[in-house]
């Protein structure tokens, strides 16, 4: 009988530390996984996204460097560099977002542009929202672990999410989809590293079941060494002494496009295609692009007004709409059908931050050659009388 209780107290010290493993609370893994940036984060990822209607994903390689700033700065708890790869058929694409201290700056396409909050805070908080921030919504700054933090925290606190959270062995899994206005418009599972929760995998999928479903996975690496965090405009260009030599733009704003080519992006449409305009090509016919939030302001109202002015122009002007949203239902409420002529595109707040606008409605007027002649920003009493105004200059 001694030996078999022996046994017995053997077996349950083995599996009792496994038994009592408690699954953490979305607000006690956003704890854990913020713990990271306290000292540096430094990993490699590799971010694949499938289009609708793409016989093969976009794969960018993604290098992601964070580290806390000690609450000092208001804007955001931690200081960024993030470096990215695209090869593509002509070679390959690269770029980087830098941020400390209120200090922004992203290079792409031959443009380096950078905010200082110091002198204009507005694209930090534009309408008073941080969450929209020029520093918060470049590209992958999603996948740090302070921004995956935050996003938990806000995750736990709205009911129109629905998640369960399950540990299985070294991984920590956070799996569950949105709901809005009764339309699931994403599922996801987000997997952390059970001891320090560092991010392993994240998948994503937007619209499931519609035509313009995108699947989004990101893997990461391995965490690496540490690695400086540039937090001082000569220690960012010393990394990157070509880009500021050659590109640097200061602080791009809409303000400084007119008499320039209209920038290169590339957007969803809501009939399911990718619309895509290369900088050194022009249109058809002139263009205006109407940027909106779906949810900001009075946008049915802006546009109803856009269409009236197009209606009694006696030319032709090609009008490109662009929401900032990424969710179609919403998008759709407020556009409808598009008209002749017309392209929805949604899902183009990166397609904004590259033309310098900050608000919503804003307005740009572009020649059949691609020059940008003019732009109406925010709202406007008198738009229709403007807009006619502004589209009668258009070549």
């Amino acid at each position: 009988m001694l030996t078999r209780n022996i046994l017995l107290c053997g077996m349950l010290a083995v599996f009792c530390p496994v038994m009592a493993t408690e699954t953490p609370t979305l607000g006690e893994l956003a704890h854990k996984i913020n713990s990271l940036d306290d000292e540096k984060y430094v990993s490699d990822a590799v971010f694949e996204v499938w289009l609708p209607n793409a016989s093969n994903p976009v794969v960018y390689s993604v290098r992601l460097a964070g580290a806390d700033n000690g609450g000092a700065d208001s804007l955001l708890g931690f200081d960024y560099l993030i470096e990215w790869k695209l090869p593509h058929s002509g070679g390959e694409s690269h770029g980087f977002s830098s941020y400390f201290r209120g200090n922004h700056y992203r290079y792409r396409d031959g443009r380096l542009q950078e905010y200082h909050a110091e002198d204009d805070a507005s694209p930090f908080v534009p309408g008073g929202d941080i969450r929209r921030g020029v520093h918060r919504q470049a590209q992958f700054v999603n996948l740090l672990p302070g921004s995956l933090a935050d996003e938990l925290v806000a995750m736990e606190a709205d009911s129109s999410f629905r998640y369960t959270i399950d540990s299985r062995g070294e991984s920590v899994n956070v799996s569950g989809s949105q709901t809005l206005a009764g339309n699931e418009v994403r599922t996801f599972r987000y997997s952390f590293n059970a001891s320090d929760g560092r991010p392993m995998r994240l998948d994503i999928d937007t619209n499931p079941g519609q035509i313009s479903e995108q699947t989004m996975t990101v893997e990461y690496g391995a965490p690496q060494g540490d690695a400086d965090v540039p937090r001082t405009e000569e220690a960012l260009t010393k990394i990157f002494p070509e880009e500021f030599a050659r590109y640097r733009q200061s602080d791009f704003r809409l303000e400084k496009l007119p008499g320039e080519r209209l920038p290169e992006f590339s957007a969803q449409t809501t009939g399911g295609e990718r619309f895509t305009h290369h900088k050194p090509d022009g249109f058809d016919s002139p263009v205006l692009m109407l940027f909106l939030d779906a949810e900001a302001g009075d946008p049915a109202r802006v546009l109803d007004e856009v269409r009236q002015a197009i209606d009694m122009y006696p030319g032709t002007v090609r009008p490109l709409i662009a929401f900032v949203d990424n969710r179609l239902d919403a998008v759709e409420g407020v556009s409808g059908h598009p008209l002749p002529g017309e392209t929805v595109l949604y899902g183009a707040r990166s397609v904004a931050r590259d033309c310098g606008v900050t608000v919503t409605p804003t307005l740009i007027f572009v020649n059949s050659d691609g020059t940008v002649v003019d732009f109406i920003q925010g709202m406007n009493k008198n738009l229709v009388d403007e807009v006619l105004e502004l589209i009668s200059r258009l070549k």
